[in-house]
């Protein structure tokens, strides 16, 4: 029987996909993305936040498409004929992230994820979880759950 050995350094490890928004370096757990894709064929969705694009039809399911620029408040992202949007899978939807680019995928060590600086502040403070260094630039990491949070309570709001 072949048994083997696993590094503590290695279990207590994250996959992130480091993608960009504005000039921002962002990452997400792995776990949390369903898919990477380009995104095309949007339809507006009248009355909805400035931040939300529109939704897409993908393979028989509706992708609400957010604009994580807009959304952290850094401004609008380019208008395009399609996006290149993370697809992330909350309860019972489906949502878009639209982002400049995606780079890579790296492991990170849990031990290596600082606390946010106090500079980041409102929407970015709240959907972001800690911060860690990947070569030369900060990676600053998506809370999904954070993220999906605000956009219901941005609904509810809506309905009032």
């Amino acid at each position: 029987m072949i048994s083997q050995e696993i590094r503590s350094d290695e279990t207590d490890a994250v996959d992130y996909v480091l993608f960009e928004v504005g000039d921002m370096k962002c990452g997400m757990d792995i776990v949390d993305v369903q898919e990477i894709k380009k995104l095309s064929n949007i339809t507006a969705v009248h009355h909805a936040p400035d931040y939300v694009r529109g939704v897409v039809n993908m393979r028989g399911q509706i992708v609400t498409l957010v604009d994580m620029q807009q959304r952290f408040g850094m401004g609008e992202s380019e208008s395009k004929k399609s996006y290149l949007t993370i697809i992330i899978h909350s309860k019972n939807e489906l949502v878009g992230i639209i982002v400049k680019n995606v780079e890579d995928i790296v492991r990170t060590p849990k031990t290596s994820i600082d606390a946010l600086p106090a500079t980041m502040h409102g929407m970015l403070r709240h959907c972001m979880r800690g911060i860690f260094k990947s070569g030369e630039s900060l990676v600053a990491i998506v809370n999904k759950d954070s993220l999906i949070s605000a956009m219901a309570a941005d609904k509810n709001e809506a309905a009032r």
